[in-house]
Formats: C-alpha cells, sequence, structure tokens
C-alpha cells in the first residue's frame, strides 16, 4: 500500500438519525484503513446533522458538509466534488456495507485494475427476512459496449450506484449538468451510470455480497406516484438519445431497451390501477403513459413482459377502462387467497 486513500465513502444523509450510526459503524469498523469518508448532510430536519458532526469530530476520515437540502443526486455530486480517493463507493446512510468490504475491493482492484467493480447485495426486511440479488458469476467486460449496455438495460442490479466501486477519473469525466435531474426521484441512479459505463474500459462482476440494502416500509410501497411515471420516461429518453449517438448501437440493444422501459411503465401501471386515484384520473394518466413516444415503439415488446402486465397495457391501449379496473381486482384478490 503507498499510503495513499483508496477509497472515498460518499453518503448523502437525509433524516437518517435511526440509521446513519449503524451506516457508518460498519465502515470505520473494518480492518482496510486507506479510506475516506464524505457525508453530506441535505438539510435534514431531525438528528442527523448532530450524528455528523459527531462522528466527523471522532473519526480524523470522516468529512462533513451541511447545505440545505439538494436532493440525492446533487448531494451525491457534492461530495464527489470534495473526494481524493482512488476509487469512489457510493452508500446509503439507512443501509450499510458487509463485513470486509474494502479488503475484499482492494483484492480485486489490486490483481483486476478494472474501472468499475459491480458487487452484490443483500436486501434486509423489517420483518427479520433476507433475499440476496442476483448472481451474475464472475465476468468482465473489455470494451464490449453493445454487450454492456444491454445488461444495464435489462438487469436492474446493474444500475445500484450504491453496489459499484467506481475509478474516481471516470467520474470526473462525466461534466454532465445534474441540476436538470436533480428532481428525479426514480432512475436517478441509472442515469448516472449511463455515463459510467460509457467512459469505463474495463468493468468486472464480482460474486460476492458486500451491501446491506434495508428494506423499509417506504421502500416497500407501492402506492402510485405521478412523478414516478414522468422520472422514468425521461431517463430512459435521455439512455435513448445518448445510445443512437454511440457507434456501437444496434437493433439489438435498441430492442432491449423498450423492453426494459415497458417493463418498467407496465409495474408502474399497475401500481396506478391499484391505486386509490378516481377513475377519471386513472384514465387520464393511462392515457398519458400510452401517447409517451418511446411507449409507442416499445409496445413491439409487449410479448416479452409479464402475463398479467401484457393484459393490462393491452386493456389500456384499447381502453377497456372498467375491464382493466375489474382485472385489477382480480389480480389483487388472487395474490391475497395465495398468501
Amino acid at each position: 500500500m503507498d499510503g495513499k486513500i483508496k477509497f472515498s465513502i460518499l453518503i448523502a444523509a437525509y433524516n437518517v438519525e435511526k440509521y446513519l450510526g449503524e451506516c457508518l459503524d460498519s465502515i470505520v469498523r473494518q480492518s482496510f484503513d486507506a479510506y475516506e469518508i464524505i457525508i453530506i448532510d441535505d438539510g435534514s430536519e431531525d438528528g442527523t446533522g448532530i450524528i455528523v458532526d459527531e462522528y466527523s469530530r471522532k473519526y480524523k476520515k470522516i468529512k462533513s458538509f451541511h447545505w440545505e437540502n439538494h436532493g440525492l443526486i446533487l448531494s451525491r455530486r457534492k461530495a464527489l466534488s470534495m473526494a481524493i480517493g482512488e476509487y469512489v463507493i457510493f452508500l446509503d446512510a439507512d443501509d450499510f456495507h458487509i463485513g470486509e468490504t474494502l479488503s475484499v475491493l482492494y483484492e480485486l482492484i489490486k490483481d483486476e485494475k478494472p474501472d468499475v467493480i459491480l458487487y452484490r447485495f443483500r436486501f434486509f426486511y423489517e420483518d427479520g427476512m433476507t433475499k440476496d440479488s442476483k448472481d451474475f458469476g464472475k465476468y468482465c467486460y473489455r470494451n464490449e459496449k453493445e454487450e454492456l449496455f444491454t445488461d444495464l438495460a435489462l438487469n436492474y442490479e446493474y444500475n445500484h450506484l450504491v453496489c459499484k466501486a467506481i475509478r474516481r477519473e471516470i467520474m470526473l469525466k462525466d461534466s454532465s449538468e445534474y441540476r436538470k435531474f436533480a428532481h428525479i426521484k426514480l432512475g436517478e441512479d441509472l442515469l448516472q451510470t449511463i455515463l459510467i459505463f460509457a467512459y469505463a474500459d474495463k468493468v468486472i462482476m464480482s460474486d460476492k455480497i458486500l451491501y446491506g440494502y434495508r428494506v423499509l416500509g417506504k421502500s416497500m410501497s407501492h402506492s402510485f406516484h405521478l412523478q414516478q411515471i414522468l422520472d422514468i420516461n425521461t431517463v430512459y429518453e435521455y439512455f435513448e438519445k445518448y445510445l443512437e449517438e454511440q457507434d456501437f448501437f444496434s437493433s439489438k440493444l435498441h430492442k432491449s431497451l423498450c423492453l426494459a422501459y415497458i417493463r418498467k411503465l407496465a409495474s408502474i401501471m399497475r401500481d396506478l390501477w391499484e391505486s386509490n386515484l378516481v377513475m377519471q384520473e386513472k384514465i387520464k394518466v393511462s392515457t398519458m403513459i400510452m401517447q409517451f413516444r418511446m411507449m409507442e415503439k416499445s409496445l413491439d415488446q409487449i410479448n416479452q413482459i409479464a402475463l398479467q402486465n401484457r393484459v393490462l397495457i393491452r386493456l389500456v391501449k384499447g381502453k377497456h377502462w372498467y375491464i382493466a379496473l375489474i382485472y385489477n381486482h382480480l389480480l389483487n384478490s388472487f395474490r391475497r387467497i395465495k398468501r
């Protein structure tokens, strides 16, 4: 080890006083010590800011910054601007690292010298249950952009910023104006991953589970929010526009992108029809979704999505509104019986 900071762990914290201590302890208790922690207190209204200051006073490796609420994307970019490590690792303030994460990553970096490492995570539910993310095995992409972006489109596990170690110089190449995306709350990880993969020459997959993702009540909520649809549409249109400008863009890759898009929108449409919105609003929002430019193009992939979502999309496309409502009630009843 040359004494330089190997990892900058970047944390955006907002109203997480209940979990922040465990999050930070999961890092400072590790044996690997060539790291720094940068915490951005994003205008928290609870005791988060106090905890941030307590830890930064106690541990010299921790840098802190307080500002008014700017949202997750801009808080992460602020943390990045303060980082000096060779690699950056994002960590959500209500989650934690599992075991000797930094030592495991350092060994991979030392041997493989990648631009990006993707690693696995474990869901921790409030009822005590756990579930591991998909195991892609050990794999390496070396400038295989079409394959890499196809996998990015079709596998949400590739999207998470919190399950990547990223060479900092790769991230600094991204000069995008993220302020115009500051409002986005769904799809923000995919948005930032696009250019990370674009600039990376070598991306490796690890089969190690290194991240603990805490699934809270709000995380499990499937209640409908109109902004979710607008966010996802914005992110995927950005994704499509970027790919169209690339030499490696192909018909196969575009089909994969459209499939990912219609899967996501169909899932959100299910939330819409399960919500308490009045019928008139459900019809209005459904009509808006079906008129999206990307939705019209993605309908060619409808036979590739889950049957229950496929049926709902076809009912909505045919404007069979009351049949769609009854169909959704029947699906909910079946799920309750199955439980």
